[in-house]
This record gives structure tokens, sequence and C-alpha cells, in this order.
């Protein structure tokens, strides 16, 4: 980072818990960033091997303006993430998963948005790639939405991972901090919050890398709290919001939401509630032509979902 000390303080905050290699690799990432003054947090959550110990391997000069902040018991993501926006002293908050990087430019090119843009810009966001435990690109995600967004989150979370966002002080000052009841989905559950205070812009590129490699077991967790306290959740916040636009529109967010439940029961090799959840989907709006393919592959199981998949991976890996 070559430091400008007229450029405005960015913090970093990193929530980290158990996975020391991959956060020597994230705060590699920020000693990489072209810009500068960035604040770095890193908020421990009681790992079992204490965040200082993969501190003490980094270079002693940017160790020097890293902050750790431990909790004393493990609280989850949403917790630790509150935890560094309270300490947080930036006029810009970044958020990066410690299993993430950041690509060089990605603070400077989002900074320079901001600088750019009128005072009601509260959210910059740029795309993400996810690569897999091969690094083998299986997605990529590009910013198509700016302005006013209410509306198209309350369908699809377009934007993704914490680690491409930047935010505005003010705006997080306005609406506070992250709803620590939900399992997952926090990340959409934010930006919708923000998206009634501010407008959102974009670095039209890829910014971030995302590593994607979860064991069967954390999918598996993932999907009955998605199913069971995450949908319930979101649904009743959400559900009169969506009803602002109409009955049809209202229909459409809650197959929206059906829809990617379904796909996270497919991911969990539970063919037929995913094939129910993807049927209540298309019943609620029958045009969600997505869900289709995936309800005729569940038919054959395992091996017509595998087969799905692979034809999509196959189609993305193509393209890079």
């Amino acid at each position: 980072m070559v430091d400008d000390s007229t450029e405005p303080l960015v913090t970093a905050i990193i929530p980290s818990y158990n996975r020391p290699g991959r956060l020597e690799r994230a705060l590699a990432s920020i000693e990489a960033q072209t810009y500068s003054p960035i604040e770095v947090i890193v908020v421990d959550d009681h790992s079992d091997e204490p965040v200082e110990t993969v501190l003490s391997r980094l270079d002693d000069r940017f160790v020097a303006n890293v902050q750790c902040l431990r909790h004393e018991k493990n609280r989850g993501g949403s917790a630790a993430r509150n935890t560094g926006i309270e300490a947080a002293s930036g006029e810009f908050i970044a958020f990066l998963d410690d299993d993430d990087e950041w690509h060089p430019e990605k603070i400077e090119r989002q900074v320079a948005v901001f600088e750019n843009a009128p005072p009601n810009v509260g959210v910059v966001y740029s795309g993400v790639r996810n690569v897999d435990s091969r690094d083998r690109t299986n997605h990529e995600k590009t910013p198509k939405h700016t302005g006013k967004v209410t509306k198209k989150l309350l369908l699809h979370n377009f934007i993704g991972t914490f680690s491409s966002v930047m935010i505005r002080h003010d705006a997080v000052e306005h609406v506070g901090l992250l709803d620590e009841r939900f399992p997952s989905w926090q990340d959409w559950d934010y930006y919708l919050r923000l998206s009634r205070e501010c407008s959102f812009e974009s670095v039209p590129t890829v910014l971030v890398t995302r590593h994607t490699d979860s064991s069967g077991d954390q999918i598996s967790r993932s999907y009955r709290k998605k199913r069971d306290r995450t949908v319930p959740l979101f649904r009743e916040k959400y559900e009169d919001w969506a009803r602002e636009y109409g009955r049809l529109f209202h229909r459409q967010m809650v197959a929206a939401i059906q829809y990617r439940l379904g796909r996270s029961a497919l991911s969990n090799h539970a063919y037929a509630e995913g094939r129910e959840q993807l049927l209540r989907a298309v019943f609620h709006y029958p045009a969600l032509w997505e869900a289709y393919p995936y309800i005729g592959a569940t038919l054959l199981g395992n091996r017509g979902y595998e087969a799905a998949r692979g034809v999509k991976r196959a189609v993305v890996r193509l393209r890079h």
C-alpha cells in the first residue's frame, strides 16, 4: 500500500473463525492494495488458534496497522462484523471474508466511484469470481444494477458476498448493525435495509475472488437453517415490502425465495424436498422459467442433478 494521508480512511473488517491459512491469504490481499490509508480490523470469533498467531507470520510493518479483536465465545459472522463496525473509524467500511481475496486495485477503484458520486450513494459494489479448491472458475457475477435497487433486491441478491461491497459509514449509522438472528442471507438482509436509505453504484468488473469449497456437512447444516430459520424470518421482514409493488410482484418474490430454498435442498442431495420447494415456487409464479430444468433433473436423482450442474459449470468455464 502506498501511504497517502490526504485520501479518506477506509476500514477493512475481516471476521475470522478457525481458518488461519485462509486468513493469511486474505490479509495479504489487503497488504497488496494500491490504496492507502486502510484501517484493518480482524475480529477473531473465538478461534481455536488465536488470530495473533497468524499475524505473527506477516510483515511487521503491515501488522502494526492491524487491530485484532477477539470474542470470548463463538458468536457467528454477523456478530463479528458488528464488532468490527462498532470499532471502525473510517469514512468508508469494506468487509472481507477470511476465505476471500481482494484484487489489488479493489479499494482504490471503489473510493474513486464514491468521490465522483453524489452524497446519496451509500454503497459501491464490484464483481465477484467464485473458484473451487483447484482455482477453477465455477461462477462469475458482474454488477448489473445501480441506483435505487430495493425492488430488484427483493427478488434476488444480485450483489452476493459482503467482500464485494464498500459502504459509506454514514449509511451504516443510519441503518444500524447487522441482524444477528439470520444464520444465512445476512448480506441480502443488510443490502435491502441499505437500499431504503441510499443509492447503489458499482465498479463493473471482477475485483474479488471467492473460494467456495464448503464441505457436505456445512452445506447440509446451511440448508436446514435456511429452511427452518432464515426463510421464515426473511419473509416476515420483507413480504410487506414486496406487497408495496402489487400482488403479482409479491407472488414473484415468494417464488424467488422458494426457488433459492429448492436449489439449496438439491445441493444437499435432498431431491424430493428440493422438487417440492421448486414446485411451490412455480405455483406462486409460473413464469419462473429457470426452475423447470431443475425440477426435471430431480426426477433422475443425483445423476440428473449433477449432470445439470456439470453443464452449467462447463458453460461458465468456456466463457473464461
